[in-house]
């Protein structure tokens, strides 16, 4: 049976992956990607999530047991965030993964909510790539994270509130250039970004 996994470091193609760093803040694990000229603009669900030099982030989330992806561009522009319902999360010394339930959750920039991947997952359960208790697993929480949306529960504070601050951003995107930035594992730092309290750059 395929296994569907989101694991911390991995963000497709490390070839075009510019700048890598994580650092934790409390028990969530957040990673930061800029990424290096693209080919092309990325989309997701029809609407581009990466072009040159944007910039993603991901926040582990144990106590939600949710991992949440948001993507800005190079000057700043957010793009929205994309919350994927997955599996519990384990972390250990190589890093941390969650099994992929397949169905995403889109918050545009505008604070439109959509889900997405329900064909696929549909399709994997009828092929028994997912298993029945899975799959109720997975509608579960798909059905308690749109509900804690509508009620503003979630995202939590740490990523809704999160600014990106971009001299720092160019200073990484600099570092990298020049080939003083960390490889693949990235690096640790203590100087996060969030601003809790305060609202989101717009």
């Amino acid at each position: 049976m395929p296994h569907r996994e989101i694991r911390s470091g991995v963000f497709g193609d490390p070839a075009y992956v510019h700048a890598y760093r994580f650092e934790l803040l409390g028990d969530a694990l957040v990673e930061r990607v800029i990424w290096k000229h693209l080919p092309e603009p990325r989309a997701l669900y029809g609407d581009v999530v990466a072009d040159t030099g944007a910039v993603w982030y991901r926040f582990w989330l144990p106590q939600y047991d949710q991992v949440v992806e948001r993507y800005y561009l190079a000057d700043g522009e957010p793009l929205g965030t994309r919350i994927d319902v997955s599996g519990p999360i384990t972390c250990d010394e190589s890093g941390c993964r969650a099994d992929d339930y397949i169905l995403d959750i889109r918050i545009d920039p505008q604070g439109r909510v959509t889900v997405h991947g329900e064909e696929e997952f549909e399709r994997s359960v009828l092929l028994g790539e997912l298993s029945p208790e899975l799959a109720q697993r997975a509608e579960a929480h798909l059905r308690e994270l749109t509900a804690a949306i509508a009620r503003g529960r979630f995202p939590p504070p740490l990523v809704r509130n999160w600014r990106i601050d971009l001299s720092r951003i160019r200073e990484a995107a600099q570092g990298a250039s020049e080939g003083s930035a960390p490889g693949p594992a990235g690096d640790r730092a203590e100087d996060g970004e969030e601003r809790d309290g305060q609202e989101p750059e717009r």
